[in-house]
C-alpha cells in the first residue's frame, strides 16, 4: 500500500512519464493520480494505492520499495507513509 502522510496538492507540473525511472521494475502497479489534483491523507492499512515489487530476497525487495516511495514523493511533491512508520511501529 502507498498513501499520502498528509493532505496534499500533487505537483501540477508533473511530466507524463513520471514513473518511468521504475515501472518496468514492478509486478503490479495502482496509483493513479492526477497533476494538481488534491490527494487525502491515508489513514488506515485500506487504501486504494499501491505496488508491488519482486525481488531475489526480502532485504533488497524493502529497499528497492523503499527507493520507489522517494522516487513517487519526489516527482509528485506529495508527502508519503514509509513502510518504517507502518511495519516496525518508528
Amino acid at each position: 500500500m502507498i498513501g499520502p502522510a498528509a493532505t496534499g496538492l500533487v505537483r501540477a507540473e508533473l511530466p507524463r512519464d513520471w514513473t518511468a525511472p521504475f515501472r518496468s521494475h514492478l509486478s503490479a502497479w495502482k496509483f493513479d493520480i492526477e497533476p494538481g489534483v488534491q490527494v487525502r491523507a491515508m489513514e488506515s492499512s485500506f487504501y486504494p494505492s499501491h505496488f508491488q515489487v519482486v525481488r531475489p530476497t526480502p532485504a533488497e525487495s524493502s529497499l528497492f520499495a523503499e527507493w520507489i516511495i522517494a522516487m513517487i514523493a519526489q516527482s509528485t511533491g506529495i508527502d508519503l507513509r514509509r513502510s518504517s512508520e507502518d511495519y516496525l511501529l518508528l
